[in-house]
């Protein structure tokens, strides 16, 4: 039956009016280990509440209503050997659900009732870990720092959104990127996700080429400097969003201003550039380094 379905869609995929999305199969990625040293890392995804873990004064915070984490072992040459198996929980908060939050995460009050988080699992597979990989790491990393800090503050991060330039560039979100590589997940469940992003994960980002994974570490194993524009003039923020910078609102305890990060080595030049177009000669740049251990937290 498996054949006759493959074939049909052989025959669909041959014509022009019609293109065909094949479901994500855990584990298809796994190739034969010959014995060669292994790393791991933790795909993780999380749904939440809302957008913002710190809240304030008036509000408490959004929280973690589940979680996933799919424990992965890779080669030096960044071939997918192990997969799982992988942990999943829902986690009821203080607060209910919204209606809208319902509506986006198909998460509802009935279903995260009386649940919670093991930590000691979690901490587990976390700690065998040597980088956590999230889709959206800046969002991630937030909210499960702040839900346990023990477990995930003290290794690195890498994000697949943001640290690769995925030929399929369209919104970067993970679902347009899964539909253009020719798949589709059966449910939007945090452990699905970390499937369907190890799927591409473990595809290369062009022909015969390093898989997108490899692409990802080596990345992210590169500390940045990151170079605030503080005090920028507001006629001045279109230059900059279009030199690749982003705003900052404060929120987080950093400054109010447009940063960017750079490789380093390669700052003084983009400081050159600020104070030609932006501040003037005299203009001191405030600037840190920024590694895989701090990069996407609030330590920033």
């Amino acid at each position: 039956m498996t054949d006759t379905m493959e074939d049909m869609a052989s025959a669909l995929e041959a014509s022009d009016n019609y293109k065909v999305l094949r479901r994500v199969q855990p584990g298809r990625c796994v190739q034969p280990h010959d014995g060669s040293p292994t790393r791991r890392a933790i795909i993780l995804d999380c749904e939440t509440t809302g957008l913002d873990p710190k809240g304030n004064s008036d509000y408490a915070g959004d929280e973690i209503i589940e979680l996933g984490l799919l424990p992965v072992d890779f080669t030096d040459d960044y071939r997918i050997v192990r997969v799982g198996p992988g942990y999943q929980s829902f986690r009821q908060p203080r607060k209910s659900i919204s209606a809208k939050i319902e509506a986006l995460t198909g998460i509802t009050n009935a279903m995260v009732e009386g649940h919670d988080i093991d930590f000691d699992q979690a901490a587990q597979l976390v700690d065998d870990a040597d980088w956590i990989i999230a889709h959206n790491a800046r969002f991630d990393r937030r909210f499960a720092e702040i839900l346990h800090p023990e477990t995930f503050t003290s290794k690195p991060w890498a994000c697949s959104w943001t640290q690769l330039d995925w030929p399929e560039s369209g919104s970067g979100r993970l679902g347009y990127l899964v539909n253009a590589a020719g798949l589709f997940s059966a449910h939007h469940r945090a452990l699905d996700d970390c499937h369907a992003l190890l799927e591409l994960l473990a595809r290369p980002l062009s022909l015969g080429g390093v898989p997108a994974l490899g692409h990802l570490i080596e990345t992210a194993q590169k500390p940045v400097v990151r170079l605030w524009a503080q005090g920028a003039p507001f006629e001045k923020k279109d230059l900059l969003k279009a030199r690749g910078y982003r705003w900052n609102t404060g929120d987080d305890g950093g400054p109010r201003a447009w940063f960017t990060d750079i490789e380093e080595g390669r700052e003084d030049a983009e400081i050159t550039f600020l104070r030609a177009a932006i501040f003037g000669p005299d203009w001191n740049a405030r600037r840190s380094l920024i590694t895989a251990y701090d990069r996407f937290s609030d330590r920033c």
